[in-house]
């Protein structure tokens, strides 16, 4: 399910229905002749000549996005496997011959043209543990320099922006990736998460809204959402975006204890205190979580979470050491 959130993201609703609009219509079209001419030899070279035009179509939307340099790598890969198979669509008896050569034309060229990408993003991570974000964002940035339409480099680099506290230059890199990928959702995820980091949480809560609006079924915009509403004291506005992240399913166990705190936080200030004393006893279930906040806010690179989730991770902890609601919210005050 995760899988199929992010592909749709990084497609867009316009390039998705493109592709299933495809096989629709491929499908169809083959079926229909396998129903009319079932064991017609050159039947079933046009249902295979169908196959090669959804795979030939679905290559070009792909295309379409990504950068210049991905795309030449994507049609030396697979544009003259397609064609080998073609030429066998048009040599019946010959297929399986061209089929494999197809085939071992697209394993050498994988090989051959390893993604230059992994050399770069490896030396910006190696650097970063190193505490060296210098040297991190100047691989980032060689590697945008070489691919500036690449949503993804500039998002990676806006997050070492973040790092190193340099939020101007992080909050320029989240607007080139709103302009590159608008349908991904990465943008607005990014200024919400780098306002709320700033402190500006009515910034926050209007790119976090956009992030929602436009991936209305994607966790990490809900659950941002959800704690910049409740950081605002918004707690009838937060309450359903985080109920809806919840029943998203939150893939890690820290993320599901802080929205459960924040949700406790939102329905104390409801007046519902029955249903969040009942939600407190669930935080049983993600000591895990906790464990995992402890070691992760260690790190230099957490600083800036650390500002922020410190005061949430506390009151979770207080809370699983059997520590009162009243009492617990009292003293986090």
């Amino acid at each position: 399910m995760t899988l199929w959130r992010d592909v749709r993201a990084w497609l867009g609703l316009a390039r998705l229905r493109a592709i299933l609009g495809l096989l629709v219509l491929t499908g169809l079209a083959s079926l229909a002749l396998q129903t009319a001419f079932p064991g017609e030899g050159w039947s079933l070279a046009a249902q295979t000549g169908l196959a090669v035009a959804f795979l030939a179509g679905t290559l070009a939307v792909l295309a379409s996005r990504m950068t210049a340099p991905a795309r030449q790598r994507l049609a030396i890969r697979f544009g003259p496997a397609l064609a080998v198979v073609l030429v066998g669509v048009a040599w019946p008896g010959y297929f399986q011959l061209f089929l494999g050569a197809a085939f071992g034309w697209v394993l050498v060229a994988g090989f051959v043209m390893r993604n230059p990408e992994r050399r770069e993003y490896k030396t910006a991570i190696k650097a970063m543990r190193g505490g060296d974000y210098a040297a991190a964002i100047a691989a980032m940035t060689e590697l945008i320099r070489k691919e500036p339409e690449a949503a993804q480099h500039y998002d990676f680099r806006a997050r070492l922006y973040r790092i190193n506290d340099d939020l101007p230059r992080a909050r320029n890199d989240y607007q080139a990736v709103l302009r590159l990928a608008p349908d991904s959702g990465m943008g607005q995820n990014g200024l919400a998460e780098i306002s709320l980091q700033a402190g500006d949480l009515a910034e926050a809560r209007r790119w976090g809204s956009a992030a929602v609006e436009q991936l209305p079924n994607d966790w990490v915009a809900h659950y941002n959402l959800g704690m910049i509403l409740e950081r605002q004291g918004d707690a009838a506005a937060a309450r359903p975006v985080l109920e809806r992240a919840l029943e998203m399913g939150l893939p890690a166990s820290r993320h599901r204890l802080l929205a459960r705190v924040w949700l406790v936080k939102v329905l104390h200030r409801l007046g519902e205190k029955t249903a969040a004393n009942t939600l407190v006893q669930s935080l049983a279930q993600e000591k895990s979580g906790l464990r995992e906040w402890k070691t992760i806010l260690t790190s230099d690179e957490a600083a800036a979470m650390r500002h922020l989730l410190e005061p949430d991770i506390s009151l979770a902890e207080a809370l699983l050491n059997g520590e009162k609601l009243e009492r617990a919210l009292r003293a986090k005050r």
